[in-house]
């Protein structure tokens, strides 16, 4: 028998050449030996087809898992977005505010300068309300002479009503000095 392979395409004539010089006995066991050689190859391609699915089921299990993680990070944008549309409206809001704020700032500017322009008034008239009190004080005190020398000439029944004119004329002007001392106090 020759030593060429037989499965080598180039070599198919010669193969079966060979073939044909071997006896009934020497086919039987060539043609087992095939056999076994398919059977064989088979086997190893039946085993690499299990592998291969449960390579193949692996990636299935994996793609679903990746299905299943695609799905959850979907879920996740999602909320991910209405939260970002959430806090959109509230910068929004907040920017409202702010703008209201603002507003409210500005009006308070306007009123403190008025209330300064009013203190600056209430100051010039306080000054004015001073010197008015002095020139007053001034004829009181004339006024005082004024009396004291009507009450020697006065007889005891008009000094008493005098008197109690005077009282009053005097409280009113404690009250006036009163109300001009605390109106300076809160200057």
């Amino acid at each position: 028998m020759s030593s060429s392979n037989p499965t080598n395409p180039s070599n198919v004539s010669e193969a079966a050449q060979d073939f044909r010089q071997m006896s009934n006995e020497q086919r039987v066991e060539y043609g087992f030996n095939m056999l076994v050689n398919i059977n064989n190859i088979s086997t190893k391609m039946d085993q690499r087809m299990d592998k291969m699915d449960q390579r193949m089921d692996k990636m299935d299990q994996r793609m679903d898992e990746m299905d299943q993680r695609m799905n959850k990070m979907d879920e996740h944008f999602v909320n991910i977005n209405n939260i970002l549309i959430k806090m959109d409206q509230r910068m929004n809001k907040m920017d409202e505010h702010f703008v209201n704020i603002n507003n409210i700032l500005t009006k308070m500017d306007q009123r403190m300068n008025k209330m300064d322009q009013h203190f600056v008034n209430i100051d010039q008239f306080m000054t004015k309300t001073d010197e008015h009190f002095v020139n007053l004080d001034n004829r009181m005190n004339k006024k005082e002479e004024t009396v004291v020398a009507t009450m020697r000439e006065c007889n005891l029944q008009s000094n008493l009503a005098f008197n109690f004119r005077l009282d009053k004329i005097t409280t009113a002007v404690s009250r006036i000095d009163d109300k001009v001392g605390k109106t300076s106090e809160g200057v």
